[in-house]
């Protein structure tokens, strides 16, 4: 599901993929461009792109897929940095197993996981001051929201001091919700707020609500 923020037209620079890898597993992400740069779209597409193929390079064995998804990560930096235009881009990546998940992600793209009962299983940290601030108990999420500064990114890909965060796998119970999503979403809403709208109905639904709040 991808929509632009109300009143902002076709402007969106988020890039998204699923690849399945087999019965079980896959691969999902989301990449959004930086604005304020030239050529954010290009650069999360070009990531996206990247992921997708060296994924798809043949069949990919469970104990090889992290190290696939890093080299993948890494040879996007160095495309989009390649480029000269001087474009970044974030990106959020989600592997999926039969009963867990394990998160990688650059920038502020996040990965939430809900589980049966509305709890947080997990939530990755955004790589800005702001999300920095807001996971060490500096802000809360009211503040966070409107703060001035967080909209700034400390790690993106098109930096060649790009860093990697890979989380430990969490296990995953039947109808838990595994969420990727830009900073367009929580920027603009609470945790709470999107498990509470996720696991009311159906997604497709729920996901256009959200758009509308």
């Amino acid at each position: 599901f991808s929509a632009p923020r109300p009143g902002d037209g076709d402007r969106s620079q988020d890039a998204v993929t699923l690849v399945p890898l087999d019965s079980d597993r896959a691969v999902i992400a989301v990449a959004d461009g930086m604005g304020g740069l030239p050529g954010g779209r290009e650069a999360a597409i070009l990531a996206i792109r990247t992921l997708t193929e060296k994924l798809s390079e043949g069949p990919v064995d469970p104990s090889s897929l992290r190290v696939r998804i890093i080299d993948a990560i890494e040879q996007a930096n160095d495309r989009i940095l390649a480029t000269g235009l001087g474009a970044a881009t974030t990106i959020a990546i989600a592997e999926l197993g039969p009963d867990s998940v394990r998160s990688y992600h650059v920038g502020d793209s996040e990965i939430i996981v809900f589980g049966q009962r509305g709890q947080t299983k997990l939530q990755s940290v955004p790589h800005s001051p702001v999300g920095f601030a807001l996971h060490s108990g500096i802000l809360d999420e009211n503040q966070a929201i409107s703060h001035e500064d967080r909209h700034l990114v400390s790690n993106a890909l098109g930096n060649r001091d790009m860093r990697i965060e890979i989380g430990s796998p969490v296990p995953l119970a039947p109808f838990d919700t595994v969420v990727l999503c830009s900073d367009g979403l929580v920027d603009n809403l609470q945790s709470a707020e999107i498990c509470c709208a996720l696991r009311r109905g159906r997604l497709d639904r729920s996901l256009k609500r959200m758009v509308g709040v």
